[in-house]
């Protein structure tokens, strides 16, 4: 039986993300000896138990906890299937002809793979917002004159409060149609 839609869009968001913490790992290899270049990652058995291994180590020593958290999960998951090794592999060689040419990696490229691989954004009610759009909403937000902020002291981005308010009104009329 062929793959369902949405076990395509659900396999499509999975490449993305295993796609982007490639990326992290290659460019993070690239600024720190303890990370293993993708090259090195792929080589070898079991390249899935590879990767688990590598973010692993990236989260428990360096952070990045969002990009690679989900990615290990994801890769373990799939340790042991078919094809897995070999899907990994291009998915890696990829990566790296990414990183090769960093002018790409300055622009949104994410968020322009995000809508390629996510054709039915609606359906999971997940819509990407562009560079120049959260830009223009940071600017109109947190307009330096009302918000002093001084972005490299810790302490001060903590006072910081930020809500979906889109999510709280979904979320207090969900609880009222439960009352």
């Amino acid at each position: 039986m062929p793959p369902s839609n949405r076990d395509m869009q659900v396999a499509r968001v999975a490449s993305l993300t295993l796609a982007n913490a490639m990326i992290f790992q290659q460019i993070l290899s690239d600024n720190d000896a303890r990370v293993q270049k993708l090259s090195h990652t792929v080589s070898g058995s079991d390249v899935a138990k590879n990767f688990a291994g590598v973010w692993g180590f990236i989260l428990d020593n360096i952070n990045y906890v969002p990009i690679f958290t989900i990615a290990r999960n994801i890769v373990l998951d799939l340790q042991g299937s078919p094809g897995t090794d070999e899907a990994l592999k291009k998915l890696a060689e990829t990566a790296e002809d990414i990183t090769k040419r960093r002018a790409a990696l300055r622009h949104d490229l994410m968020g322009r793979i995000y809508h390629q691989l996510l054709a039915d954004a609606k359906y999971f009610g997940a819509y990407y917002t562009t560079v120049p759009a959260a830009a223009l909403l940071l600017k109109l937000t947190l307009d330096p004159d009302d918000y002093p902020i001084d972005w490299s002291d810790l302490e001060q981005i903590k006072k910081l409060r930020i809500a979906d308010l889109e999510l709280v009104a979904k979320l207090n009329g969900a609880k009222a149609e439960k009352e």
